[in-house]
């Protein structure tokens, strides 16, 4: 076979190949959001607890569990559907001799569902495969000894004992399950990247956290265990102990890393009987809107009348040249229209007052846009060549991107992003 037509050939099948993987990944992520969304409708429809779940898994976990026990009614259901979902989902094996029992695949579940629960996709699909030991024991790849631990195979393991201790006591900021559990989602953010929302907003958390990690390196921070100091992933598993067993505490000693776990993992542990009490609205109040601007931006009167001298001299410069080439005439109009629309776009004005950041939607249009400083997660300015301000934000749990052409001063600009700053927005 001749080298063109083996290099042909070639082309072909990687070519059929990149097709293939397009199109299941594509199909997946239809298919898992289609059993999202017909899971959800049958929850809708159900208004008692079905006696099925409420035999297999109910009484234990009231019993077990204190996160379902404080849980709504409806909530409960809710979790019940998708508890027998994951444990259908996962294979469980035990070790040293534990066999591994229907309470514990239950438990252990229960863990991974607590952990999810605000989100769409919670079955933590790379993770298929759960080790159970009775107690600590020497991991096959440190060759140390573990209480728990998650591997980049798919495979969560865990000492059963440590996992009952996490459960039994449950204020003390130490729980084994939900520990490894927050490693397989981080993990699973990077390996198996279905949830862009999640996906973008743990990418968003790991740059707010940077400071934090140093504080607790540097003996600054007190609040979190020193564990936490070691890298983002034990500081992220560590607050999620942290969040569940002791939220009041955690919010009032750092309210801001509170608020974002909260809109990372869409719960809050302080309120678990409203469903959306985790979400901040970007509509505020009337009272905040007629309070006085901390900053406030101006138009230039000079940069005005450069664009609109520029405007003019290029339309009459067109306007003038041989008739010959009247479509030069028509450039000359367009060039205009360009100029005058760069006007009405950056004359924009930006304000924040209180904790909303608002933008006119144009000058001749006076209706803002408002936006809450805690849902905003990164805020940058446009450089090439354009004046732009994009804003990444939360909108009622989905992440969103604002951009709009707007034109600050250089003093405006450090103002504004000092204030930024100040408000834990990455710039």
């Amino acid at each position: 076979m001749e080298p063109k037509t083996i290099a042909t050939l070639l082309a072909i099948f990687f070519t059929l190949a990149f097709i293939i993987h397009i199109i299941w990944f594509f199909s997946n992520a239809f298919f898992y959001s289609l059993g999202m969304r017909i899971e959800n409708y049958r929850l809708l429809r159900i208004k008692d607890m079905p006696r099925g779940l409420e035999e297999k898994y109910h009484l234990t976990l009231n019993k077990n569990n204190v996160y379902y026990k404080s849980l709504p009614e409806h909530a409960k259901i809710k979790f019940l559907f998708r508890l027998e979902r994951l444990i259908k989902d996962k294979h469980f094996s035990g070790r040293e001799g534990l066999e591994v029992t229907e309470e514990m695949k239950i438990l252990i579940s229960a863990a991974a569902v607590q952990l999810t629960f605000g989100l769409e996709y919670y079955l933590i699909d790379y993770f298929d495969k759960i080790i159970v030991y009775p107690d600590i024991y020497e991991s096959t790849i440190t060759k140390e000894y573990h209480r728990g631990e998650t591997q980049s195979g798919g495979v969560i393991v865990l000492s059963w004992k440590y996992f009952v201790e996490g459960y039994a006591i449950y204020d003390d900021k130490m729980n084994l399950g939900l520990h490894e559990l927050a490693h397989a989602l981080d993990l699973s953010r990077v390996l198996d990247n279905t949830d862009q929302s999640f996906f973008l907003l743990f990418n968003n958390w790991n740059l707010l956290v940077k400071d934090e990690i140093e504080k607790i390196n540097s003996g600054e921070n007190n609040f979190l265990r020193k564990y936490a100091g070691t890298n983002q992933r034990e500081f992220f598993a560590v607050c999620v102990e942290y969040f569940f067993e002791a939220p009041d505490l955690f919010y009032k000693e750092l309210p801001v890393i509170y608020k974002r776990l909260c809109n990372l993992l869409k719960q809050n542990p302080l309120d678990q009987q409203t469903a959306d009490s985790w979400q901040i609205l970007n509509t505020p109040d009337e009272g905040i809107i007629d309070e006085e601007p901390i900053f406030s931006s101006t138009v230039s009167l000079k940069y005005r009348g450069t664009v609109l001298i520029l405007a003019i001299l290029n339309f009459f410069a067109f306007f003038i040249m041989d008739a010959d080439f009247p479509f030069l005439k028509f450039f000359g109009f367009l060039l205009l229209i360009q100029y005058l629309s760069l006007m009405i776009t950056t004359y924009k004005k930006i304000e924040i007052k209180g904790s909303y950041l608002f933008i006119d939607k144009s000058v001749l249009n006076k209706k803002q846009y408002s936006f809450s400083l805690e849902n905003i997660m990164s805020i940058s300015f446009e450089t090439k060549n354009i004046n732009g301000l994009s804003i990444l934000y939360l909108n009622q749990g989905k992440v969103e991107n604002f951009f709009t052409i707007i034109k600050l001063s250089n003093e405006e600009k450090e103002t504004f992003s000092s204030i930024i700053r100040k408000n834990n927005i990455v710039l």
